[in-house]
């Protein structure tokens, strides 16, 4: 998990999957789950997070990163099954590699 564990803005999940590019786990996923390689602000932007880039997080951390909005109507189940997609993404990357 990318930033503060524990002073960070509700609804709002970051995460890194190291050493898989984050385009790689997007393009298996993005039929099913509605997540995105960075901040809103930046879209459309190609270039690293600079604000990854400021917490000093290595490359292959900042390549995998990965931005994931959880509503106030996201249900537990809605949860569990965007983790399953994207857990089962990753070992699909991995197994080719």
């Amino acid at each position: 998990m990318n930033g503060d564990i524990n002073h960070r803005l509700s609804g709002n999940l970051h995460i890194s999957v190291p050493d898989i590019p984050n385009s790689a786990i997007i393009a298996r996923v993005r039929h099913q789950l509605a997540i995105s390689t960075g901040a809103a602000c930046s879209s459309g932007v190609v270039a690293p997070s600079h604000v990854l880039q400021a917490m000093n997080l290595s490359e292959n951390i900042i390549e995998g990163a990965l931005r994931i909005g959880i509503g106030k109507f996201t249900t537990k189940a809605e949860i569990n099954k965007a983790s399953s997609v994207i857990i089962n993404a990753v070992n699909a990357i991995h197994q080719i590699r």
